[in-house]
């Protein structure tokens, strides 16, 4: 083990791994589609949801404030929750009844039956992604469809809260699957994820002056929530995986010593 995370290391302590390797990693690719659909519910919200509730649904001043801000106190709570569930199950010997799942694929089971630990802690993170990303993606639509404001809000503050379980998921992953570079692995997410802020207002903009307030808003936060994060979703669950990941970082730091010891 010394000796691997020896050879892992270069002269400064860090792995060297060319941009485009990590770039194009397949499970850095599924990250990429999470985090873009995540940031559509953010990003949806932190614009539309103010307009929504005034616009479409003529909300009271203290239904506004309540609807701007308790979404976020059940983000914070629900994702304190999850991480402490989340290491939980990953300190157990078998792994969570997700393992049966059809669209969890990569992680069959060991020899004798029983999971590696990195296959549990693979399972984990996709579990709590599909809980977390999907289930604020369908309580986000369905908000639209609410006729009181006061349901409009309790909806929202559900999907923003059981969002929050996803951080115990897919944002664990960078750590899980790339380690010392999971810095660079994230700043790449991000840069693309971030596109979402740019494009979700003008989605919504356009879809409102088109259909009207209240088709429109449907309309944006269907998009914003199921249309986008379902195939987001599925492609990760299928895809990510710590252990393939590790291997990438591991090749290439070899192929480096390689050079090294040519040069």
């Amino acid at each position: 083990a010394a000796s691997s995370s020896a050879m892992l290391r270069k002269p400064h302590g860090k792995p060297h791994v060319p941009w485009h390797a990590l770039a194009s990693q397949p499970t850095l690719v599924s990250l990429y589609a999470v985090h873009i659909a995540v940031n559509f519910i953010n990003y949806g919200l932190l614009t539309q949801l103010p307009l929504f509730l005034t616009t479409a649904l003529h909300a009271s001043p203290a239904t506004l404030v309540y609807g701007t801000t308790l979404p976020y106190l059940a983000n914070v709570i629900l994702a304190a929750a999850a991480g402490a569930a989340a290491d939980r199950l990953l300190s157990r010997s078998r792994p969570p009844s997700l393992h049966s799942c059809p669209l969890v694929h990569g992680c069959p089971p060991l020899h004798g039956g029983e999971p590696s630990h990195s296959q549990l802690r693979t399972l984990v993170r996709k579990g709590f992604t599909l809980v977390g990303v999907g289930g604020a993606g369908v309580l986000l639509a369905a908000a639209s469809w609410a006729s009181a404001p006061s349901l409009a809000v309790a909806l929202v503050v559900a999907a923003y809260g059981i969002g929050g379980a996803a951080q115990a998921g897919w944002q664990a992953l960078y750590l899980d699957a790339y380690g010392e570079v999971s810095g660079q692995a994230y700043s790449y997410s991000n840069t693309l994820a971030t596109l979402a802020g740019i494009i979700a207002p003008l989605i919504a903009s356009s879809l409102v002056s088109r259909l009207g307030e209240v088709n429109g808003y449907r309309a944006t936060f269907f998009i914003f929530g199921p249309a986008v994060g379902l195939p987001a979703l599925v492609f990760f669950c299928r895809v990510a995986s710590a252990d393939r990941a590790r291997l990438l970082l591991e090749t290439s730091s070899r192929d480096d010593c390689d050079k090294d010891a040519l040069s």
